[in-house]
């Protein structure tokens, strides 16, 4: 509030109030906060010297150095099987080599996938590092002809958020044209202060890999169009009629998503689907409830035969609604230990060299994979959806 408050003095004038001036302002503000000069910064740093001094030294282990080598991801893996991290340098190397990856790619992904080949579309994940090993063994290694599309929310909620943050970054970096990333509303400083993943990256290795992830997290597409036909986006449709997909290369994304964001891209992480025709203001404070017309006149205007979202848990794992025009995929099975619903993953295979139909679109579900019982690190005042 008080960063607002000063941008808003800084950007009010005599001939009125300039926007401009308001944003740049209000950025800078935000990045001293998140600075290490910053008080969040001052604050956990008193925090954690409490801590060590009422905790005995963590037993927590870690591997040797490995490289950043295709090798290197199934040792890492079965490392975190152990409960043994890849150890502080190669976890900085691959989020820092991820985000010069993500730097490069454009606001919406264009996917094309040959005849013959899949992408798998994974949904929200929430730090459920076991459910996430289990979509792998189902889906099968990373290549041109098994690709993978992960639509955002990675971390938060879940125990193991940086495992699944540290593992999607080391397999966009090692197989960069088989394994493609969308952001979701979560892949955020401010979700992440609130659900548990920057407290998790602390304790399990520091402030710097954080702000390291916060910035690879910065540079995630915010959706991916396959083969000219299907829209994946974490959260869904905009609050007005009219976008087409060129608006959506237009955005700045390199900024959080919240009150200074452009409202299109607020739209594309946070909004929902409803059954009524229309639009109407979202409960989650960000985006908004659409309609089946919504939907129809989108896809109408683009040429798209339907949309993949996540974002919303599904008892199912999945929900077609729409009149089979929008799909939501969600992958984190009992997800936050409590909800006992299903997860799932939807495969799209094209059959022929055209653009793809609902037909080519197989969802398949899944169970909640055992998994270590260590306690959740986030403040479960905040409901699980």
């Amino acid at each position: 509030r008080q960063l607002a408050e000063d941008a808003v003095s800084a950007a009010s004038t005599c001939g009125g109030f300039d926007l401009d001036i308001f944003e740049s302002e209000y950025q800078k503000g935000v990045e001293t906060v998140r600075s290490e000069q910053g008080f969040f910064a001052q604050a956990r740093s008193l925090l954690q010297k409490a801590e060590r001094a009422a905790k005995p030294q963590s037993t927590r282990q870690y591997l040797p150095r490995f490289g950043l080598h295709q090798e290197s991801v199934h040792r890492w893996i079965e490392g975190m099987r152990q409960r043994i991290l890849p150890n502080q340098a190669d976890a900085s190397e691959v989020v820092g080599k991820a985000a010069e990856l993500l730097r490069r790619e454009e606001n919406m992904v264009k996917l094309q996938v040959p005849v013959g080949s899949t992408v798998h579309v994974v949904g929200d994940l929430h730090g459920q590092f076991w459910d996430l090993l289990h979509l792998l063994e189902m889906c099968g290694d990373p290549s041109p002809r098994n690709q993978y599309l992960f639509n955002g929310d990675f971390v938060d909620r879940g125990q193991f958020s940086v495992e699944v943050a540290f593992l999607l970054l080391a397999l966009k970096v090692c197989y960069p044209r088989a394994v493609h990333l969308n952001r979701g509303n979560h892949e955020a400083t401010r979700m992440n202060a609130l659900y548990g993943f920057l407290h998790e990256t602390e304790e399990k290795y520091s402030n710097e890999l954080f702000r390291l992830f916060s910035d690879a997290f910065t540079h995630l597409p915010l959706c991916t169009l396959v083969n000219d036909s299907v829209f994946v986006v974490h959260g869904g449709l905009s609050s007005k009629d009219g976008v087409k997909l060129s608006e959506i290369q237009q955005l700045n994304r390199l900024r959080e998503p919240d009150e200074t964001a452009d409202q299109l891209m607020l739209d594309l992480l946070w909004s929902d689907p409803m059954d009524q025709l229309g639009r109407l203001p979202s409960p989650r404070g960000g985006g908004v409830l659409f309609g089946p017309d919504v939907t129809e006149r989108f896809c109408e205007d683009n040429g798209l035969c339907c949309i993949i979202r996540s974002h919303e848990m599904k008892p199912e794992g999945f929900e077609w609604q729409h009149m089979n025009r929008c799909l939501t995929i969600f992958s984190a099975p009992n997800y936050c230990d409590v909800c006992g619903n299903l997860g799932a993953v939807c495969d799209i295979t094209p059959s022929q060299a055209r653009k793809v139909t609902v037909d080519e679109l197989h969802v398949r579900t899944f169970e909640c994979s055992p998994h270590p019982d260590e306690p959740h690190r986030v403040n479960m005042m905040f409901r699980p959806y």
